[in-house]
């Protein structure tokens, strides 16, 4: 991908995506949002207490730019070390002076003593790169302050990186973050690794993710969103001038229709270090996030040319949408039907038109000479005014109303004082209602809201003196000031975990009014109350578990944990259950030393010790037994020699050596295959005197006497010869 982006260009496009209400809150400082803390970095948690020891030590070492650090104490192999490698690498993208090398000395265990790494900048070139990425950074992620959805912060994040950002694979550090956000140049690595820290200093949850796409290797994200993760392409999204969101909030399966991933790292520890290994991903399955079916514009054949004009009238000419078939299908179609368009857009005088794509998604540009001026809109047959999705006014004769399904707002003031309305219905598509939208509707006696409703305006039930009940959605997160003031029926409502903002005097003159909020938010609802209301708080345990009292496996023992439920808001223990953790990891002994020698009658023993535990075992040696040689006549009978290793004589008669023919000193089976070849060959094998050969007594040498010597080697107590 070829991109040129200009400085000029870059400028321009970052002050029209800038809402005036988020430079207000960039410049009081304000957030709705922490930053990620280390403890909350995806990979970390992947692993182990010892190997999160090596972890903190070697992300405290890059951090200070150190020449090395000892992480022994982890007790890491050269496996385990890979494997937490690789989940520091992927958590930490602002450690962007980091080089792709580094090396490690280890014991002859193979235990990893010291980790050294190689840097890209030391020194004063270093202090200066980081202090200027450190105040970028901040900047930008001080343009998401005043947002307070994830889905908010994460595309805008997505777009502005997109519009200052220029694929180059030349450029200096483009496969880190610095290169990005410094130089404005990156290859994918580098695009994934800004988006992901600035997520991370937004308070989103972002992960790394490698693999190949589209013939090539690859680097991408996943982002997690309302509690659910996605994939986000951004290299592929920024295509040159044009954003695209065709990557944005994919699920696994619409991922890889052109997306493959590395292997994650094998459990057993079977590494191939020639791999590009991912540490374990989260399941993608959600579309909840998904931006075409969120908030794009989705066509299917056959088209409809008002349709499209009218969101170039909206778009002052430039409208993203997604088609449901081919994009080529498309471009066949508006080929043919580009005029239409052109007259619904409201074209007067000559025009051109240009398209792009990228998957299902495509940005269309009309250029015109003049337009016809808009008309004021009027109210449809039911006294609906909506104009680009928001309900403007209603002038109709009240009871029941049902709201359109266009609209996703209702505007300010929509049904102010309409005194007939008994009862409404309100679409899923509606997200907010705005400041004073029911205010003075006395007739008005239920109200619920839909799902997708996150914002309630200031005074939008006001002085509804008749509203008994009031069902609010648990996506709602901001309540304005006086929301049901005056609401005097009201009896009792609950108020969802989500809401983070609470106006003032939100239930002003409510005096029979009892409030269920949960715990994390109930000082805050507390605190907006006027007299005579109740509150009552709740706990939210949801899935929110903890492990406590881990106790690691040791060689002979699994270790265990406490899994913990808490409440989310106040941290109250609802549960606590004992589990086993990680198996007994079994003695790695070492070679065998000695540590005592055998002697000729006694035992010997040797010792080997567990590399990681030090526990011991033995095993005896077998006694080396007597080796006697040389054995010398005494003249009185007896021959006597002494044992090579002890010293120890041994004395026997001068009988038995006379079958010693062959010298050695030895009765063997050599004496018993030279007496049966004397029987056959008595020159060539003599012996010295027959009387004492004659083993069987028969009063003959012959073969008998051969194997009655031989069989005294084996039973001398059997087989005497003397």
């Amino acid at each position: 991908m070829k991109k040129a982006l200009s400085l000029l260009l870059s400028l321009l496009l970052l002050v029209t995506v800038i809402p005036l209400g988020v430079l207000s809150a960039a410049a009081q400082g304000t957030s709705a949002f922490a930053p990620l803390t280390v403890e909350e970095y995806y990979g970390r948690s992947l692993l182990s207490e010892n190997e999160q020891v090596a972890y903190d030590l070697i992300a405290g070492c890059i951090e200070n730019a150190d020449e090395s650090v000892n992480i022994s104490t982890a007790r890491l192999y050269r496996d385990s070390f890979e494997k937490v490698f690789i989940c520091y690498r992927y958590d930490h993208p602002q450690h962007f002076w980091l080089a792709n090398s580094y090396g490690y000395s280890m014991y002859t265990s193979g235990v990893i003593v010291d980790f050294c790494p190689q840097y890209l900048m030391t020194g004063d070139e270093l202090r200066r790169a980081r202090a200027s990425f450190d105040a970028t950074v901040d900047w930008v992620v001080g343009l998401v302050s005043g947002m307070s959805s994830d889905y908010e912060r994460a595309l805008f994040l997505h777009d502005w990186l997109s519009q200052n950002v220029s694929y180059s694979l030349y450029a200096d550090n483009r496969h880190n973050a610095y290169g990005a956000l410094i130089k404005g140049e990156a290859v994918c690595e580098g695009y994934a690794e800004a988006y992901q820290y600035l997520l991370h200093r937004a308070g989103i949850q972002c992960l790394m993710v490698t693999g190949f796409s589209k013939g090539e290797g690859h680097a991408w994200n996943m982002v997690r969103i309302g509690g659910a993760y996605y994939h986000v392409d951004l290299t592929w999204d920024d295509q040159n001038r044009d954003t695209f969101h065709t990557y944005f909030n994919l699920t696994d399966s619409e991922i890889s229709e052109d997306h493959t991933f590395n292997p994650v790292f094998p459990a057993d520890g079977s590494v191939d270090y020639d791999t590009t290994y991912n540490y374990a991903l989260p399941a993608c399955t959600s579309t909840d996030a998904n931006y075409a079916r969120k908030q794009g514009i989705c066509l299917s054949a056959p088209f409809d040319a008002s349709v499209i004009g009218a969101a170039l009238r909206e778009g002052k000419g430039i409208v993203h949408f997604f088609v449901s078939g081919s994009t080529n299908d498309f471009n066949a179609w508006l080929q043919d039907n580009n005029v239409p368009v052109a007259i619904a857009y409201g074209v007067t005088g000559n025009y051109s038109y240009e398209s792009s794509f990228l998957g299902h998604e495509i940005i269309l540009r009309f250029y015109a000479d003049s337009l016809t001026p808009v008309e004021d809109p009027q109210p449809d047959a039911n006294g609906f005014l909506v104009v680009n999705g928001v309900l403007e006014s209603y002038s109709g004769r009240g009871g029941n109303v049902v709201i359109p399904t266009t609209v996703t707002r209702i505007g300010s003031s929509a049904f102010y004082g309409c005194k007939t309305l008994t009862g409404v219905t309100i679409p899923a598509s509606v997200t907010e209602i705005g400041s004073w939208a029911f205010a003075g509707c006395t007739g008005l006696t239920s109200v619920t809201l839909p799902d997708q409703v996150t914002k309630i305006g200031n005074h939008a039930f006001y002085a509804c003196n008749s509203l008994v009940e009031v069902t609010l959605p648990a996506a709602l997160t901001a309540v304005g000031n006086d929301a049901f003031g005056l609401c005097t029926a009201l009896k009792s409502i609950s108020i969802p975990a989500s809401v983070t903002a609470f106006g003032d005097f939100v239930f002003y003159k409510c005096a029979d009014l009892t409030v269920s909020a949960y715990c994390n938010s109930g000082e805050t609802v507390s605190s907006a109350l006027s007299d005579g209301v109740v509150v009552v708080l709740m706990h939210d345990f949801g899935d929110w578990t903890v492990r406590e009292n881990e106790v690691p496996a040791t060689c002979t023992s699994a270790g265990s944990y406490d899994e913990v439920v808490y409440c989310s808001g106040c941290g109250l223990e609802m549960s606590r259950e004992t589990k086993v953790g990680d198996p007994a990891l079994g003695h790695q002994f070492g070679d065998w030393t000695q540590t005592e020698a055998p002697a000729c009658t006694e035992p010997g023993e040797e010792i080997h010790r567990c590399a990681i535990c030090q526990a011991t075992e033995t095993r005896p040696i077998d006694p080396t037994g007597h080796l006697f040689t040389n054995y010398v006549d005494n003249g009185n009978g007896t021959c006597t020699a002494v044992c090579v290793h002890c010293g120890i004589t041994d004395t026997f008669g001068s009988e038995v050596m006379v079958a010693d023919f062959d010298g050695d000193g030895f009765i063997t089976d050599n004496d018993a295959i030279w007496l049966l070849m004397y029987t056959f060959f008595p020159d060539e094998y003599p012996i010295s005197d027959e009387t004492v050969c004659d083993f069987d007594g028969d009063g003959f040498i012959t073969d008998n006497d051969a194997i009655w010597l031989l069989m005294y080697t084996f039973f001398p107590d059997e087989y005497p010869i003397v």
